[in-house]
C-alpha cells in the first residue's frame, strides 16, 4: 500500500508549483525583453550605417559636379559638343549608377548686368555697385534647358526646371544655390521621362555655373567694406545650372553590395513619411504608412540632405530576426518543472545573448570607422590630384595659350615651344604613374632644392613672368622626406595660384632656414585678393592650409588688392641638416 505524502507538502503543494513556474515564467519574459531591446539598438546602428553609406553616395555626387562646374565654369563656349564630351569620360554608368545623367540649364538673363553699369569694372562709381546690387534684386534667373547627356538613348529631360527664379524666391532650393554657390537638392518630382511617356520620381542635385571672369570681378569688392555683397555677383554672373537626377531606388540597392540585407529602408524626402515624398518607389504602397504592415521591429531616423530634412525609415527583415536572441529567451516558459536546469540554461543563454549583441556592435563600429577612412582616403586622393597632376596640367594650358599666341607670328618658337609643352605632358604622366606607386618611394631622400629648381623652371614655359629662386644651402637638408613632398605641393599650388589669377610681373619663391623652423615663401607682384573674402576660401587654399597642419606648421597668406600676394609657410625641422 503506497504511502502518502507529508501533509505539509499536500496542504502546500499550489503554492510550490505556483513558486517554480512563476520564477521560470518571469526570469524567462525579462531576458525576452532585454533581448528585444537589445535588438531595437542593434537596428538603430544599422538604420545610422544606412544613413552613411547614402550620405558617402552623395558625397560622390557633389564631387562629379564640382568638377563640371569648375570645368564649364572655365570654358568661354559651352556647345553640345563640349558638353557631351566631358560627360563621356567620367563613365557614371559604372562610377555612380544612380545618375540618371547630367543637364545644363541656361540663364537667358545671363550679361543682362552690362546692360546698367559701364562695360569696365574698374571704372564703376559707388553708384554703379548700387545699381549692380539693385539689378541682382530685380532680376530673375530665367532657365531654359541646354543640354543633357545621359547613358541611356530612351531617356528625356523634363521641363519642369525651366523656370523663373527670384534671389530672395527659390524652386524648391535651387534659387539658394545661385548666391550660395552650394549643391542644392529638389524634393521628391518628377525627375526622367522615358520615351513611352512614363514619368520616373526622384530627386535632383544642382549647382550653378558662372561666368568666367567672375573671381576676376568679385575681386573689385575686395576690402572693408564691401562695394557689393558677394551673393549679388553670384546671381548677376550665373549662366546657368547644371542639374543631376538622382534614381534614389538604384542608390538605395547599391549601399548593400555583397552583404545579406537585414533592414529594409524607404526614402523620404520630408521629416515625416508621407506618400507624396517617397523616393525609393517600390511596386506597393509604403510600408511605413500601411498599417496591414506589422515588422518585428521599425525605425523613424532624420537625415538633413543639403537644404532638406529628410528621413529614412527602417523596417526589420528575416535576416535580421534570424540573428535575435529573443528566440532564446522563449524557451524558458516551457520548463518550469526543472527550476535549477533552466535556471543555468538561462543564464548561459543571457551571457550568450550580450556577447553576441556586443560582437555585432562591434562590427557595425568597425564598419563605420571602415567607411570613414575610405571618405578620408578619397580626400587625400582629391586632393593630391588637385595639387599635383592638375596643378601641372593648369601650367600646361597657359603654356599652349602662350604658343598659340605666337603660332602665325613666330612658327619656329612655336614649335620649339610645342616640344617642351609635349616634355611637360610627359612628366606629367610621370608624375601620376609616381603617384600611383607612391608606396615604393617612401622613406627615399628627397632633393627639394632640385624640386623647387623644376617647379620653376617648367613654370616659366608658359608665362612671361619673371620667376626667381633662392635656396638657403642647407635648409633643404632639414626637411623629412614627408615634409618635402608637402612643401611641393604647396609650392606648386602657391605658383599656379599666382600665375593663373595674379597676372605678376615677378614670382619669387624662397626657401630659407630658421632656427627652428624651415619656411617656405611665394611671393608675387600681382593683383592680389582679400583672403577673408566670402567665398574666397576655395579647393587650393583649403589644401595648402591642410597640408601645412599636417606638417605641424602654419600657413599665413597675404594679400592687398593691387600689391600683390605673399605665401608664408613655416614647418618645424623634420631632421637635422647633413655634415660632410
Amino acid at each position: 500500500m503506497p504511502t502518502s505524502p507529508p501533509l505539509r507538502i499536500r496542504r502546500y503543494w499550489p503554492a510550490y508549483v505556483t513558486l517554480v513556474v512563476g520564477l521560470a515564467v518571469g526570469m524567462g519574459w525579462r531576458l525576452h525583453r532585454q533581448a528585444v531591446e537589445l535588438d531595437r539598438l542593434r537596428l538603430l546602428r544599422i538604420a545610422e550605417v544606412v544613413r552613411d553609406r547614402l550620405q558617402t553616395k552623395v558625397q560622390i555626387t557633389d564631387l562629379i559636379l564640382r568638377q563640371a562646374q569648375d570645368y564649364f565654369g572655365s570654358q568661354e563656349n559651352i556647345t553640345d559638343g563640349v558638353f557631351r564630351e566631358w560627360c563621356r569620360k567620367y563613365g557614371w554608368s559604372v562610377t555612380a549608377p544612380w545618375m540618371h545623367g547630367m543637364a545644363l540649364y541656361t540663364n537667358l538673363n545671363s550679361g543682362g548686368w552690362r546692360k546698367v553699369v559701364p562695360q569696365n569694372p574698374a571704372a564703376w562709381t559707388e553708384a554703379d555697385f548700387h545699381a549692380f546690387q539693385e539689378f541682382a534684386r530685380g532680376t530673375s534667373v530665367n532657365l531654359k534647358y541646354a543640354f543633357g547627356y545621359s547613358h541611356d538613348a530612351t531617356k528625356r529631360w523634363p521641363t519642369n526646371y525651366a523656370v523663373k527664379l527670384q534671389l530672395h524666391g527659390s524652386y524648391r532650393g535651387f534659387g539658394g544655390a545661385i548666391p550660395a554657390n552650394t549643391p542644392q537638392t529638389t524634393d521628391r518630382q518628377i525627375v526622367i521621362e522615358h520615351d513611352g511617356g512614363k514619368p520616373e520620381y526622384g530627386a535632383t542635385v544642382g549647382v550653378p555655373v558662372y561666368e568666367v571672369k567672375r573671381d576676376e570681378l568679385r575681386e573689385l569688392a575686395a576690402g572693408p567694406p564691401p562695394k557689393a555683397p558677394a551673393h549679388s555677383y553670384n546671381w548677376n554672373l550665373c549662366r546657368g545650372l547644371l542639374l543631376v537626377p538622382i534614381d534614389y531606388v538604384t542608390l538605395e540597392s547599391l549601399i548593400w553590395g555583397n552583404e545579406p540585407k537585414e533592414v529594409g529602408v524607404e526614402i523620404y524626402a520630408s521629416q515625416q513619411p508621407r506618400h507624396d515624398s517617397w523616393l525609393n518607389e517600390a511596386n506597393c504602397q509604403p510600408r511605413a504608412l500601411d498599417p496591414a504592415f506589422k515588422p518585428y521591429l521599425t525605425a523613424t531616423i532624420p537625415w538633413t540632405l543639403y537644404n532638406g530634412h529628410w528621413s529614412l525609415f527602417v523596417y526589420t527583415l528575416p535576416a535580421f530576426e534570424a540573428g535575435s536572441p529573443r528566440y532564446m529567451a522563449l524557451l524558458s516558459f516551457g520548463a518550469g518543472a526543472a527550476m535549477t536546469l533552466l535556471a543555468m540554461a538561462l543564464v548561459g543563454m543571457a551571457l550568450r545573448t550580450r556577447n553576441r549583441q556586443e560582437l555585432m556592435t562591434e562590427q557595425i563600429r568597425e564598419a563605420r570607422d571602415a567607411l570613414a577612412a575610405a571618405q578620408q582616403e578619397r580626400d587625400t586622393f582629391s586632393r593630391d590630384l588637385h595639387d599635383g597632376a592638375i596643378q601641372s596640367l593648369y601650367a600646361i594650358q597657359l603654356g599652349l595659350g602662350h604658343t598659340a599666341q605666337k603660332l602665325d607670328a613666330e612658327p619656329a618658337n612655336a614649335g620649339r615651344e610645342l616640344s617642351a609643352v609635349r616634355g611637360e605632358l610627359d612628366t606629367v604622366i610621370a608624375e601620376i604613374r609616381q603617384f600611383i606607386t607612391a608606396e615604393e618611394s617612401v622613406g627615399k631622400d628627397v632633393d627639394f632644392a632640385g624640386v623647387l629648381r623644376a617647379l620653376a623652371l617648367r613654370a616659366r614655359v608658359g608665362t612671361a613672368a619673371q620667376i626667381d629662386l633662392r635656396c638657403d644651402p642647407d635648409a633643404a637638408d632639414r626637411l623629412s622626406a614627408a615634409q618635402a613632398v608637402q612643401l611641393a605641393n604647396i609650392a606648386r599650388e602657391a605658383m599656379s595660384n599666382s600665375l593663373r589669377h595674379g597676372k605678376p610681373q615677378r614670382v619669387e619663391i624662397v626657401l630659407r632656414s630658421e632656427p627652428e623652423n624651415v619656411v617656405l615663401e611665394v611671393a608675387d607682384s600681382g593683383v592680389g585678393f582679400d583672403p577673408k573674402a566670402p567665398g574666397r576660401s576655395g579647393v587650393g587654399l583649403a589644401s595648402m592650409a591642410a597640408r601645412a597642419q599636417e606638417m605641424h606648421g602654419t600657413l599665413d597668406i597675404q594679400s592687398t588688392s593691387g600689391l600683390g600676394t605673399r605665401v608664408v609657410v613655416r614647418v618645424p625641422a623634420g631632421r637635422t641638416p647633413k655634415t660632410d
